[in-house]
């Protein structure tokens, strides 16, 4: 009773006598392993050694580390995980990015310096 189903949608229900029983969680977890030599960050964001900005940015963004690398690799990712950008920036200390190609939406930067990983969140406008 109350229970309304649009058209064209599903409705799956049972009866069980294991009443209120937790179900089995649908999450996955994938290990991550730390490589000798490699920092570790538990809260998942990486090493902060770089900034973005503006962020949000209309496309055009800055990506500027606090020193230049001598092997310094740029990866932006869509939050489907498909890479857009896979870029050597070694020597630089700043790069410019265009992301105005791409729909509004939230992307990954993954910045790889060294043995180094970092990590930013960059909103496209």
């Amino acid at each position: 009773p109350g229970v309304v189903v649009q058209q064209g949608g599903h409705l799956l229900a049972y009866i069980s006598n294991t009443y209120c029983v937790n179900p089995t969680p649908l999450v996955a977890v994938k290990d991550t392993e730390v490589l000798p030599g490699q920092e570790y960050d538990p809260a998942g964001k990486g090493v902060s050694f770089f900034k973005v900005y503006p962020n949000p940015t209309l496309g055009l963004f800055t990506l500027e580390l606090d020193e230049p690398g001598t092997l310094v690799f740029v990866e932006i990712y869509t939050m489907l995980g498909e890479q857009i950008v896979n870029k050597d920036i070694s020597g630089l200390r700043k790069y410019e990015f265009d992301l105005s190609t791409q729909s509004n939406a939230v992307f990954i930067i993954r910045v790889l310096k060294g043995e180094t990983i970092g990590f930013e969140r960059i909103i496209k406008q």
